[in-house]
């Protein structure tokens, strides 16, 4: 990390952070870290920022890159949280290098300037208000004096309201400037150059501003869709009509938004778990089914012609397991447990995160956008034709799509078929019926398909990360950012910035067979 210090020929070195002999960063001062881990975010994000001038990244075919992912930010059991805390902050900077003036104000170390505006604005509205209450206008005879019901006057009233209002905005801005992140390394920074800041006075001011917290473009939520629940939705004709036209492109049908979801803890840790056993080995959702060796019945599904393919079946799939649970005359006990549990929260959370990823946001997903676009539209077209007037009875509908005949003659054509026709498209409705009825009839113990289900997703969400789309990302961090950026730029740092695809993935496991 390069902050300007005393000396212009200076650099502090993240080295020179952990290796700091002061109070404030020692495993007393600092015990889970959180302040170092402030510099490394900013490290990172310096890091990052080569992938947005488009400049290579040599250090990803080096071990020691994925060394230092694997084995020093994930090195202890639950480490989860903070890698996407460290990963969270490196964003903050990212989203405030394009759409704040942070870094022109940070260019030259703390913006001692801007501070000394403050002042000089503080005093001064320390010395004009107080001056209003005498102030009385002088009367030439043709002006008019207003005057409020308490006898006040109204110019001394409206002069003193604009300056409560600039200082306000004034105070405002000082607090965060100064508890921004970018203060935080630039403090941190000077408490390593400067030995005599070791004492307890600035050790105090210094852990008071880092342990601030200033609200962040990311608020740490998971936007889902269900196109189970939303194909049947038809924008209004208020939102586009002929008047509309010119301005705004026309609404895709099906597109509707189900409520946004607080990012769970089981996500995070399911994705850190997925990481640490695949290595950088990316595959869709191949690898968990091979670890719960049902990869024969099922592995078929990962190998379809695209990604969005695979996503959309897998999540149709999902979404049905979901119903036939929530659908059970007779609820148990184990029922209810199943709802609440870990493994289930994560499959449905994370399958319904990428299907708005497919309707929402297809520049961040492998495929073009277009592609994506095109059949999230045949998609939403066929489920219209298949389950038009079905309502309440969606599960039972979609599962009389795959009889036995039909199933085993779908069924062989996934296997065997490398068609890319429009067939293939249309038939991601079945394919997801099919998959389903195989999930509930081959694996009866609800809690394992919910367990096979979860390390899938989590799989398939490292899978669908790497992407050569920067600008993308950047256009969603000013939205608030999406949570596959997180995991874009956790594998960035790790080394990992392609996939296999799924030709590769075909091409592997045939050499495999042989």
């Amino acid at each position: 990390m390069q902050f300007e210090t005393t000396d212009d020929r200076k650099v502090i070195t993240i080295d020179m952070i952990w290796q700091c002999k002061g109070r404030l960063l020692s495993s007393t001062g600092d015990p889970d870290g959180r302040l170092k881990d402030i510099c490394l975010s900013y490290a990172l994000y310096r890091l990052l920022c080569r992938r947005f001038a488009k400049y290579s990244f040599p250090e990803s075919s080096h071990p020691k890159t994925w060394n230092f992912v694997r084995y020093g930010l994930l090195s202890k059991e639950g480490d989860h949280e903070r890698a996407f805390r460290v990963i969270e902050l490196e964003l903050g900077f990212l989203y405030d290098l394009f759409y704040t003036k942070y870094p022109v104000l940070f260019a030259k170390g703390l913006p001692l300037l801007r501070n000394f505006e403050f002042i000089i604005v503080i005093i001064g509205c320390w010395v004009v208000v107080p001056s209003l209450k005498d102030y009385h206008k002088r009367n030439t005879g043709s002006d008019v004096h207003l005057m409020t019901t308490s006898g006040r006057n109204l110019d001394a009233l409206l002069t003193g309201v604009v300056l409560v209002a600039i200082l306000f905005m004034e105070i405002v801005q000082f607090f965060v400037l100064n508890f921004s992140d970018w203060a935080k390394v630039q403090w941190l920074c000077y408490y390593v150059e400067k030995p005599l800041w070791h004492n307890k006075c600035m050790e105090m001011i210094i852990r008071a501003i880092c342990h601030r917290k200033l609200l962040k473009p990311w608020d740490r939520k998971l936007a889902q869709y269900s196109l189970l629940e939303s194909f049947s939705h038809n924008p209004s004709i208020l939102l586009y009509n002929r008047w509309t036209s010119p301005y705004i492109g026309k609404p895709r049908n099906g597109l509707k938004q189900s409520a946004l979801v607080k990012l769970p803890m089981g996500v995070k840790k399911a994705i850190i778990y997925s990481l640490k056993t695949n290595g950088q080995r990316l595959t869709n959702g191949v690898a968990s089914l091979e670890r719960n060796r049902v990869d024969k019945e099922f592995s078929w599904a990962c190998k379809l012609e695209t990604q969005t393919h695979v996503i959309m079946v897998w999540h149709i799939a999902t979404s049905l397991c979901e119903l036939n649970l929530s659908s059970q005359v007779i609820v148990t006990r184990e029922d209810n447990q199943q709802r609440e549990s870990e493994d289930f929260i994560v499959a449905t959370k994370l399958s319904k995160y990428c299907a708005y990823l497919v309707a929402f946001a297809p520049r961040l997903l492998p495929d073009h956008p277009y592609i994506t676009e095109f059949i999230f539209d045949q998609v939403v077209v066929e489920a219209r034709e298949k389950l038009k007037g079905c309502k309440k009875s969606i599960c039972q509908k979609m599962f009389t799509l795959c009889k036995d005949d039909r199933k085993k003659r779908i069924s062989k054509e996934m296997l065997t078929s490398d068609r890319k026709d429009d067939k293939e498209i249309v038939e991601i409705i079945e394919k997801g019926a099919v998959l389903a009825k195989d999930l509930l009839n081959i694996i009866e113990d609800n809690g394992l398909r919910w367990k096979i289900l979860a390390e899938l997703w989590a799989e398939m969400m490292l899978f669908v990360a790497p992407s050569d789309d920067e600008t993308a990302h950047a256009e969603h961090l000013a939205m608030g950012g999406e949570f596959v950026t997180h995991l874009w730029a956790l594998l960035s740092h790790a080394g990992i910035l392609t996939r296999d695809s799924a030709q590769d993935i075909r091409t592997r496991d045939s050499a495999q067979i042989v």
